[in-house]
């Protein structure tokens, strides 16, 4: 007799061929959903620029940008209940919103014109994050989609993941690309004073509380002990009397803008070049063209104090730059200048913390022309017509992350002018300088000239400051003494000046440090740094 039903054996075969089905289906029903989510959040979006776009045409006197999730009930009898947070601008003459979501759309963002909308994750922020980037007029955030970069806004939970080597990019008006450092302790916890690489970690900052909230103890002496093994601040983020959340790094060397000639060639000397204030009006930033050399470094230093007040950056503007380097009126909350060592340092220590490259150095610019965001064939090349390009998978092994979210051009390319020198009197100092001399101290690095003004004594000195890359991580000056041999030579007497990174000829290194009178060089370039404030 023929029994009816399943034995054991087909139940539990159909009970796995079920949950493959499963298994295959739910993720794309979920796919599905989030989808469908997406397209909602989207066509409200729309709807509500539409709405307001009517209601303007209607009424002169209403004004959009008014419209915020407390009173879009009131204007355009919209329900803000699955609104978070509300904001409309004008950008290029269009209305642009942005809307933080939740309840039904809780965890998504949307900005954008009624032409062109994105929906993104909304970014959680929790303890351990770094200082979320800080942005004025004229910055946008900007994201690779792996093709090319694509505007976004600050609440894009793509925008940026330091934890996977993601470092927040930026545009200005202009197009120059500008990459965040947030506030951070560090500890040197191998190779402190040796030329053997070592390790250095990082913890980020909690806003300017650098203990985390009582969690670590900090070592807050201002010497180079105080990273030795141990927790220390770093002077990077404090700016004058400004504790800062964390800077803006100019993400490959500067050049000068369209119409602005460099007047170099490689292989050539300086003496055409147009080293005035006719050439101090705008400083770009980007890849795949020449950087900015043949300047004294006093002009180096005037050239990105300039930038603060030149509007084609898209930021409100100051007026009149005074003798000490700051402007009689400045209202805009932010400050442009030449890059100092501690700055400098501030972003080799990240590079090289686990938030970096870390173990793995710095890839050189070696292109002979001196394009900036190159890459050359070998991590050492020097001299080479090769460029590989700073998106290609050469090119991002010459940035501080090793992919393309980093800063280039840290190591070769050109020697860079950093706003730092010894303090010994020299001539050089005044002539080629000025500027900087005479300028607040929260402008420059500022080192004490030894008794014998030589190398190895000056170097010996230089144990009195940390963050800088100077006495931390080398055992001696002269020589290839830094950290991945990485070469270095204390300014001393006829040369006071201080310039980082090696050049595309010479042997480059993204721990190197040199001298120089501070004259207009064939291979000396500079880097931009911006910070942001209110009261700045």
């Amino acid at each position: 007799m023929k029994k009816n039903g399943f034995t054991l054996v087909e139940l539990l075969a159909v009970i796995v061929i079920l949950a493959v089905i499963l298994a295959i289906a739910i993720p794309g029903i979920g796919k599905l959903i989030d989808s469908s989510t997406r397209n909602a959040f989207e066509s409200n979006a729309k709807m509500v620029l539409k709405a307001a776009e009517l209601k303007q045409t209607a009424n002169d006197l209403f004004n959009p940008l008014n419209i915020t999730e407390e009173n879009i009930e009131e204007e355009l009898n919209i329900s803000p209940s699955n609104y978070e947070k509300l904001t409309i601008k004008e950008v290029d003459g269009k209305l642009f919103i942005t809307i933080v979501g939740k309840n039904k759309w809780g965890n998504l963002t949307t900005s954008g014109t009624r032409q062109l909308i994105r929906v993104y994750k909304t970014r959680k922020y929790n303890p351990g994050d770094p200082n979320e980037p800080n942005l004025v007029k004229g910055m946008t955030p900007i994201r690779w989609n792996g093709t090319k970069w694509i505007e976004t806004v600050k609440e894009d939970g793509e925008w940026y993941d330091y934890d996977n080597k993601i470092w927040a990019n930026a545009k200005t008006a202009d197009g120059s690309y500008w990459v965040w450092i947030p506030r951070y302790i560090y500890n040197i916890t191998s190779g402190w004073h040796s030329n053997d690489t070592g390790t250095i970690e990082v913890k980020f900052s909690q806003g300017v509380d650098d203990t985390l909230g009582g969690a670590v103890s900090l070592d807050l002496g201002s010497t180079a002990e105080a990273s030795n093994n141990k927790w220390t601040n770093h002077p990077a983020f404090t700016f004058g009397s400004f504790e800062l959340t964390g800077i803006w790094v100019a993400k490959f060397e500067a050049t000068a803008a369209e119409g602005v000639s460099n007047a170099y060639e490689a292989g050539g000397s300086c003496d055409n070049s147009p080293d005035d204030d006719s050439v101090l009006k705008t400083v770009k930033i980007i890849p795949n063209v020449k950087s900015w050399r043949c300047l004294r470094i006093n002009n180096a230093f005037l050239a990105t104090r300039n930038m603060e007040t030149n509007p084609i950056y898209g930021w409100d503007t100051a007026s009149t730059l005074k003798d000490n380097g700051e402007f009689e009126k400045d209202n805009n909350n932010l400050d442009t200048h030449l890059m100092k060592n501690t700055e400098w340092g501030a972003v080799i220590y990240l590079s090289k913390s686990q938030y970096g490259k870390n173990s793995e150095e710095i890839w050189a610019n070696s292109n002979s022309q001196q394009k900036t965001g190159c890459s050359g064939s070998k991590i050492d090349a020097i001299n080479e017509e090769l460029c590989n390009q700073y998106y290609t998978s050469e090119g991002v092994k010459s940035s501080t992350t090793g992919n393309i979210y980093g800063i280039y051009d840290l190591s070769g390319g050109a020697w860079e002018y950093v706003s730092s020198y010894i303090d010994n009197g020299n001539f050089l100092l005044e002539n080629f300088g000025s500027s900087i001399i005479s300028a607040s101290a929260k402008y420059k690095n500022v080192y004490e000239k030894a008794t014998i003004d030589s190398q190895p004594t000056n170097y010996n000195l230089a144990i009195n400051k940390k963050g800088d890359t100077i006495y931390e991580i080398s055992s001696n000056t002269g020589g290839m003494y830094s950290w991945f041999d990485d070469i270095n030579y204390m300014p001393e007497t006829n040369y006071p000046w201080f310039t980082r990174g090696g050049a595309f000829h010479d042997i480059p290194g993204a721990f190197n440090f040199s001298s120089i009178g501070g004259w207009p060089y064939n291979s000396g370039g500079f880097r931009p740094t911006l910070v942001i404030g209110e009261g700045l």
